[in-house]
């Protein structure tokens, strides 16, 4: 499924993302995932500034915008320090990447998740290494992915299982 697709089904959808594109730094540990003045859910808020910085360094504090891969109904965090990494372009950023979908686009973009199935969390996970991206279930039929996408691969696969518990825990 083309990106474009599915930027146009999470659009469709009716997108409850955070419109301030900014996440408070303790909004996660407070609990305030839920936008009060729509009753949506806050995907920039179900983590921390320390949680995020712990596996990407500092960071821009999260965006829920259009430009994300997926939309609206995502946060991404990008790292503030640019990586000189060989293979990698000059001023590359590592970013970590968050969606929640709704319940009601799940079922389509299922056709997206790809990888390895995942032991040890919840039934029908799945991580691609190629992407970096842990997908599985959650809370009230939503579909979660986490993307870490870091240089180094030796600790991606880690980090995207850290941030998924978090995430798995959180979602109200």
């Amino acid at each position: 499924m083309s990106r474009f697709v599915v930027c146009a089904l999470v659009l469709l959808a009716g997108c409850g993302g955070s419109s301030s594109g900014r996440a408070s730094a303790d909004s996660a540990a407070a609990g305030g995932v839920i936008a009060a003045d729509r009753g949506e859910l806050d995907r920039c808020a179900l983590f921390t500034a320390d949680e995020i910085a712990a596996a990407i360094g500092p960071h821009d504090g999260g965006s829920s915008s259009l430009s994300n891969e997926w939309g609206t109904q995502s946060c991404r965090w990008t790292a503030t320090r640019a990586q000189n990494v060989e293979g990698y372009p000059d001023g590359w950023h590592e970013a970590i990447e968050v969606a929640a979908f709704d319940a009601g686009v799940a079922p389509l973009l299922r056709q997206q998740v790809s990888g390895d199935p995942v032991t040890g969390f919840v039934a029908g996970a799945r991580y691609d290494v190629s992407y970096g991206n842990l997908w599985f279930d959650c809370a009230h039929g939503r579909l979660c992915v986490v993307k870490a996408r870091t240089a180094s691969g030796d600790h991606r696969e880690q980090i995207a299982m850290q941030l998924a518990r978090l995430l798995d825990s959180r979602l109200p």
